[in-house]
C-alpha cells in the first residue's frame, strides 16, 4: 500500500485502508489458487487515483511481469462500497491471470499476444470469479472475424484505440476479440481456462480454429 495524500478522500467509516489491504491479499490468493499457482512472489502495489482508473468501475489495474501488479481506485467510491469490493475482486482475478500467464510466457510485442492476454483474463474473471462487465461482451462470429482481421493488419498496433475507445465508438476491441478467441479455443479443445493460461498465444489461436 503506497502512501498518498488522496487517501484522505476515503471515508473510513465505509471501509478502512487496512480492510482494503486485507481484501487485496484475500482476492489475490483466491485467484492464484484457482490457477494452481504459488502466490508467494506476487507483489501487489496499491495506490489511489493512478491515471487509469476506469469510470465504469472506479478501479484500474495493470500487470508488469510474473511477480508484480498494481491496482488503483477512486477513493471517493463512486459506485458504493459493495460494488467497490466486487470490482476489486474482479480486477484482482484479471491481473493475477496476467501475472501467471507472464510466468509461462513473458511479454511479446505483438498485438495478438496482448489480445489473447486480455482475452484470457476476461474469460478467467468471468468464469471463475463470476464477473460480468458488458464492455467485454463480444459480437457474432462474422463481426468478430472482421475485428480480428483489423487487429492483425493494424499499422498502429500500440495505439490505445484497440484496447479502450475506438474513434468510431467501439470499445475494447482487443479485449473482446481475445475473449472470443479464448472461448473458441476452450470449445474446440475441451481445455480449461486454467490450461490455456499456461499456453502460448499462438497455440491458443490454433486451438480456436479460426480461418
Amino acid at each position: 500500500m503506497l502512501q498518498s495524500k488522496d487517501w484522505s478522500q476515503l471515508d473510513e467509516s465505509l471501509i478502512t485502508k487496512s480492510e482494503i489491504e486485507r481484501l487485496i491479499a484475500e482476492y489475490g490468493e483466491e485467484a492464484a489458487k484457482a490457477l494452481d499457482y504459488d502466490s508467494t512472489n506476487i507483489n501487489v502495489v496499491f495506490k489511489p487515483n493512478l491515471p487509469y482508473v476506469r469510470k465504469a468501475t472506479g478501479l484500474g489495474g495493470s500487470a508488469f511481469d510474473a511477480e508484480m501488479l498494481d491496482m488503483t481506485f477512486d477513493p471517493k467510491l463512486p459506485h458504493g462500497v459493495d460494488k467497490f469490493k466486487e470490482y476489486l475482486r474482479d480486477g484482482m482475478f484479471h491481473e493475477i491471470n496476467h501475472v501467471v500467464h507472464y510466468a509461462f510466457h513473458p511479454k511479446e510485442e505483438d498485438i495478438m499476444f496482448w489480445s489473447i492476454c486480455e482475452g484470457l483474463a476476461v474469460v478467467f474473471e468471468r468464469e471463475v470469479a463470476g464477473a460480468h462487465h458488458p464492455w467485454n461482451d463480444y459480437e457474432d462470429d462474422e463481426t468478430m472475424a472482421g475485428w480480428l482481421n483489423e487487429l492483425q493488419t493494424a499499422v498502429d498496433p500500440n495505439d490505445e484505440k484497440w484496447y479502450f475507445e475506438h474513434p468510431d465508438g467501439r470499445q475494447n476491441l482487443a479485449y473482446k476479440t481475445g475473449a472470443w478467441i479464448v472461448d473458441k479455443a476452450i470449445a474446440h479443445s475441451g481445455k480449461s481456462i486454467q490450461d490455456l493460461t499456461r499456453m502460448n498465444y499462438k497455440d491458443i489461436m490454433s486451438l480456436a480454429k479460426i480461418d
